[in-house]
């Protein structure tokens, strides 16, 4: 009984210490960020696109924890197109971006 208790506050003591910990499956940043998108407005790289509705009627995407459809304006853009898989948003001057749930694989040839 007492091995154990030794080996819960071995496990639990750097939780109780604040120590901070991240998470080892987590995307890494360039991935996260659309920073890879140059000649965009600086808005449009803090634009992050989590997940995608599609339902019989109408389509939901979540960007920047935010619920938009088609036609609502998020930043300065304005949502044109939602499918399964990525968001088309156009901007004042006819700039379109893609924000896409997963970043495009490159395959090696």
């Amino acid at each position: 009984m007492i091995k154990i208790n030794k080996l819960c506050i071995i496990l639990l003591l750097p939780f109780c210490m604040g120590a901070s910990y991240t998470d080892p499956t987590r995307p890494p940043e360039s991935i996260l960020s659309h920073s890879e998108k140059k000649g965009l407005p600086a808005s449009a790289h803090t634009l992050s696109l989590t997940a995608i509705f599609i339902y019989q009627h109408y389509q939901i995407a979540i960007i920047n924890n935010q619920a938009v459809r088609t036609g609502d304006r998020i930043s300065e853009y304005v949502v044109t197109s939602i499918s399964k898989d990525a968001v088309e948003l156009t901007g004042a001057n006819d700039d379109r971006i893609l924000l896409r749930l997963t970043p495009s694989v490159k395959q090696a040839i």
